[in-house]
């Protein structure tokens, strides 16, 4: 609560979405991955006008392995260690993928005709 206070952040929120909040619990989550995002410390003399960037900045690690058609990382095991998150500390909720993936150069060519795929 201090460091939203500091910062400056402000969350509005209606009383009947807290009581609805406090009353129910989430059945199951869906989950979209695609990339990491690696961060490092940011430089606290920052007087960006993003709240954040003075304690994250981006990090790029060296030995990722790399889709060079978006420039996207691929890092697989980020799905895995999300399913650990999730069973470690939010009570093992039952939970899915709905989006994941990643764009290709050319995709077209994977779109279907209606002649099958392609």
């Amino acid at each position: 609560m201090q460091f939203m206070q500091d910062e400056q952040i402000k969350v509005s929120c209606l009383q009947e979405d807290l009581q609805e909040i406090k009353e129910h619990t989430v059945d199951f989550l869906g989950v979209n991955y695609y990339q990491p995002r690696r961060v490092q410390a940011g430089e606290p003399a920052s007087s960006s006008a993003k709240v954040l960037d003075h304690y994250f900045q981006p990090y790029h690690w060296p030995k990722a392995k790399m889709n060079p058609h978006r420039g996207w990382e691929i890092y697989e095991k980020g799905l895995y260690d999300l399913a650990l998150d999730l069973r470690d500390h939010y009570g093992n909720i039952p939970w899915y993928v709905a989006e994941n993936g990643m764009g290709v150069e050319g995709e077209e060519r994977f779109i279907s005709t209606g002649r099958g795929a392609g």
